[in-house]
């Protein structure tokens, strides 16, 4: 989420990327598909909820 709003880059976006990674080849199906970035990032929300305040 962090690459879609435009934060800094940091550690966690790769073990986000990771787990997005992991989640994918385990299901056999994309997690967050979308369009746009505005599709993904509701797909986000819609599976983990409201992305904190800081964020």
């Amino acid at each position: 989420p962090e690459v879609l709003l435009g934060l800094p880059l940091t550690e966690a976006i790769d073990m986000w990327t990771l787990g997005c990674v992991v989640g994918t080849l385990f299901l056999r199906e994309w997690l967050f598909r979308g369009e746009n970035e505005n599709d993904m990032m509701r797909c986000i929300v819609q599976l983990l909820g409201q992305p904190p305040k800081h964020v």
